[in-house]
């Protein structure tokens, strides 16, 4: 909750849903004769936002950054979020075949801002901004699986990947006139999880059209949202703090050009 009308709440985060947008993934494979191989994949989302405003009569308590007053008269409130991904897996054949087993590295990026502009009487407007970086390290494993195969060659898989994560999470938070900072020292643990339902059309003898589900998960990230009531920014000792208990689903339709020589 940001802030209250008539003593109920007028303006939450939770109503910060994201449009939709499109976003780019780039993958390379090489597979030899026996199923054995390598994929390098590059994913870029960004940006997701999310916008709501309000009229509104006070701060939801504790307040922002611990700043209560002077009561508001309308509030708007902006989130924006940004994705990126790389990964480098092995793939091995195993169940005839039918299924590859995915183990590698992965990073993951995941940036979001959040902007809180409160307008008033005395002062006119009061802006508080909090940026949140996470930077994941780590491995993961997972299995893609075929579950369906025509004699025409179309063919339905299944996708699914997990691991656990060093997060180099830091979040920036300001007002008009103060500024503060918090980095993880050290770095927080973190999960991310992945699920992909694909239906492959032949089109050529070297061309397929792909086209599904995507599901990205990530968990024990900083969000700004989370970040509010942990920093003092109401003058006098500053104080400030990070907490990285957020959660974050990225999801969407995946249609694709899958080309293999």
């Amino acid at each position: 909750p940001l802030f209250t009308s008539g003593g109920a709440t007028s303006l939450n985060v939770d109503q910060l849903e994201s449009n939709a947008l499109a976003a780019p993934r780039i993958s390379l494979f090489h597979l030899n004769e026996c199923g054995y191989g390598t994929e390098f994949t590059y994913l870029y989302a960004g940006n997701f936002y999310g916008e709501q405003s309000r009229a509104v009569d006070a701060y939801a308590p504790p307040g922002i950054y611990g700043i209560t007053s002077p009561s508001p008269t309308e509030a708007t409130a902006t989130l924006l979020g940004r994705l990126q991904s790389f990964e480098a897996n092995s793939r091995t054949p195993i169940a005839a075949g039918n299924v590859q087993f995915i183990s590698g590295f992965r990073w993951i990026q995941w940036q979001e801002e959040l902007r809180v502009t409160a307008t008033g009487t005395a002062p006119p407007a009061a802006n508080y901004l909090t940026n949140c970086f996470n930077d994941l390290y780590g491995g993961q494993i997972g299995f893609d699986t075929l579950f369906y195969q025509s004699g025409g060659g179309i063919r339905l898989e299944g996708l699914i990947k997990a691991g656990a994560y060093y997060n180099q999470g830091v979040q920036h938070s300001s007002t008009d006139s103060v500024s503060v900072a918090s980095e993880g020292t050290p770095a927080s643990g973190a999960f991310a999880g992945e699920v992909g339902l694909t239906g492959v059309v032949p089109i050529t003898k070297n061309w397929d059209f792909r086209g599904g589900y995507f599901g990205l998960w990530l968990e024990s990230i900083a969000q700004p949202s989370r970040q509010l009531s942990g920093q003092n920014l109401s003058g006098g000792a500053n104080s400030t703090s990070l907490s990285t208990i957020g959660n974050v689903v990225i999801q969407g339709v995946s249609l694709g050009i899958e080309g293999h020589w």
